[in-house]
């Protein structure tokens, strides 16, 4: 019963930022795209987000909102774009950063992958999205030697088959890797 009163909450509060993105959107932008996010609803935060930034700027909250949905919808590129578009938010802003490394990965670019997401890690060492991309590549904590070039290369052929079981397989050769089993 409380999960259903949570989630009539969550809906609840989402319909009001949505109502207030409709007459200003420009003021709760970021706010209600990474209220999108959370509800699983990253395409619609992709589109109603990209129609405002061809009318307007976007705040920094904005951008990262948008570059976040595009990457949860696979547009890579455009993830990216939003994110450099920005200097400032490549300085300081875990989110921004732990995006590009995200990008990165996808696009079988490890090094460049684990330099954005240690640099989002020392901002953020939270951060679960952060640390579960680091682990994929193999990377612990600071000082922690990477991964074999061969696990790299793995988790591109698996990427490439695109299945469940697969991700799986590289999961358990990371693991043995740092076990040394």
């Amino acid at each position: 019963m409380a999960e259903k009163s949570a989630a009539q909450s969550s809906t609840s509060e989402l319909d009001q930022l949505a109502a207030t993105f409709a007459k200003n959107p420009g003021a709760i932008a970021g706010e209600y795209g990474q209220a999108l996010l959370a509800a699983g609803r990253a395409k619609e935060a992709a589109q109603k987000l990209g129609d405002l930034h061809a009318k307007q700027a976007l705040s920094g909250a904005a951008r990262v909102a948008l570059a976040q949905a595009y990457l949860d919808t696979f547009r890579l590129d455009e993830a990216a774009a939003l994110v450099r578009g920005e200097p400032r938010l490549m300085e300081k802003n875990a989110s921004a950063l732990r995006i590009l490394g995200e990008v990165a990965l996808e696009q079988e670019r490890p090094s460049e992958a684990t330099d954005f997401l240690q640099r989002a890690r020392a901002l953020n060492p939270n951060d679960r999205r952060t640390n579960e991309a680091l682990a994929v590549l193999g990377v612990g904590e600071a000082g922690e030697e990477p991964p074999p070039p061969s696990t790299v290369a793995l988790m591109g052929t698996f990427k490439k088959a695109g299945a469940t079981l697969a991700a799986l397989l590289v999961v358990v050769a990371i693991y043995a890797w740092r076990v040394r089993v």
